[in-house]
């Protein structure tokens, strides 16, 4: 997908220099030319969890992709893959069972995880 401005944008690799993890999104606000014929920038404003704006940076362009939100599945299979390695089996079933879960999630969870 292509990067458009003020769309959300992920950062795919850690910038230290600018207290910045892979992971961590960011709204598009503008390209810049580098001041010496190096790569591309893209200025970048951060938010924190009340939507407050808390800084604005300029990183490399190839730092950022388009930030894609996880499908229910994708949340469903995280979740139930980090639950069956902490909890007795049957107690998992049975979770499973009471959140009428799908059983394709079930089984692809299991077959990872043996």
């Amino acid at each position: 997908m292509e990067l458009e401005l003020y769309k959300e944008v992920v950062i795919i690799k850690d910038l230290p220099e600018y207290d910045l993890r892979s992971g961590d999104v960011a709204t598009l606000i503008d390209f810049i030319p580098h001041p010496d014929q190096g790569e591309e920038g893209a200025i970048l404003e951060f938010f924190n969890d009340l939507n407050e704006s808390v800084k604005i940076l300029a990183v490399p362009k190839s730092s950022i992709q388009v930030w894609q939100p996880p499908n229910n599945s994708q949340v469903i299979q995280e979740a139930l893959s980090i639950l069956i390695k902490h909890m007795e089996p049957q107690k998992f079933a049975q979770f499973v069972v009471a959140c009428r879960l799908d059983r394709e999630d079930y089984l692809k969870i299991k077959d990872q995880n043996l």
